[in-house]
């Protein structure tokens, strides 16, 4: 995903990608009674639900100009 998010210059739509694939599979799993589909989407609710972490350092390190600032909103975004 970061990959694709490098090639395309675009983040937020890759951002949001991964929060729909995590609310979709947050509802699967409440609305699921089979222990087999839950444990199989449970992988891609996981996935979907931490996506938008190393995309969005990446946001925040491209629209900050100077590298003191840089490091600081970085830290605090942790």
């Amino acid at each position: 995903m970061v990959y694709s998010s490098d090639r395309f210059r675009e983040r937020s739509l890759h951002i949001n990608f991964g929060a729909i694939v995590g609310l979709i599979g947050c509802i699967v799993i409440v609305l699921s009674s089979n222990n087999e589909v839950c444990y199989g989407i449970s992988h891609a609710w996981m996935a979907g639900c931490f996506a938008g972490g190393p995309l969005i350092d990446v946001w925040l390190a491209g629209n900050t100009p100077w590298k003191g600032t840089r490091s600081v909103i970085l830290g605090v975004n942790g």
